[in-house]
């Protein structure tokens, strides 16, 4: 497969995702600058028109403000919502929308392998899945989660576990 044209990177999906999300809410891009504005963001209509077409880069902080003027999940504007065609989450690293949707939530590693190290830097509000795990892997990650459980009843506090849900 030709990375360089086969999939959209978060830029790509973030330009094409801002126009549907502003559409789909009727805010047209004087609407969406005014909502900026409001928020305390300052935006010309002329540079959300570049955005949208691809011809303006988008910084972090624009693009959350954005994210916050309109409403929806950053995520959401960074990466496919439908579809199964691949995202190019770097020049020579593409994945599935779900699984690419997954990682971004913090659900997923891309690499199985990496599962400790991926699960240690996440905000602990995350739902874990074993997706790609080798079962070693997964007892792994039980043995884990029980013993930062244990620790943190040391401390009084405890830890309610939720059902793992169905789908990405």
């Amino acid at each position: 497969m030709d990375t360089d044209t086969a999939s959209r990177s978060p830029e790509e999906t973030f330009q094409r995702r801002l126009s549907e999300a502003r559409k789909a809410q009727g805010v047209s891009q004087r609407d969406l600058v005014a909502r900026l504005a409001h928020i305390g963001h300052d935006m010309n209509q002329a540079a959300v028109t570049r955005i949208e077409r691809g011809s303006r880069k988008v910084s972090v902080d624009e693009a959350f403000a954005i994210a916050v003027a309109l409403d929806v999940a950053p995520l959401s504007l960074f990466l496919p919502i439908a579809g199964d065609e691949p995202v190019k989450l770097a020049p020579r690293r593409e994945e599935a929308p779900a699984k690419a949707r997954r990682w971004a939530r913090g659900a997923v590693p891309l690499d199985p392998a990496n599962f400790r190290t991926y699960f240690e830097e996440a905000s602990g509000e995350v739902t874990v899945s074993a997706e790609g795990m080798t079962q070693e892997q997964q007892e792994e990650l039980r043995e884990e989660h029980e013993k930062r459980q244990r620790k943190l009843e040391q401390f009084g506090v405890s830890i309610k576990n939720e059902p793992e849900e169905n789908g990405s």
